[in-house]
């Protein structure tokens, strides 16, 4: 299960988002980046499971601010 926090709450930025990822630990996992979704062409900005061929994200943000 994930777990995703995020609040608007703050003064200084727009918005903070905390993530947990339930996972094993040492499942291999990229650091967040850009890159291009296949089916959509947006750029999505997330981390993405290295483990699988497809690649999947758990949580990641377009750059018109839209998230999954």
């Amino acid at each position: 299960m994930c777990i995703a926090l995020f609040t608007t709450a703050h003064p200084g930025y727009a918005l903070i988002l905390i993530n947990n990822r339930d996972e094993y630990i040492l499942r291999p996992t990229s650091r967040p980046s850009w890159w291009r979704h296949p089916a959509s062409g947006e750029s999505v900005l997330s981390s993405r499971d290295l483990l699988r061929a497809e690649r999947g994200t758990w949580l990641g943000i377009t750059r018109a601010g839209a998230g999954s």
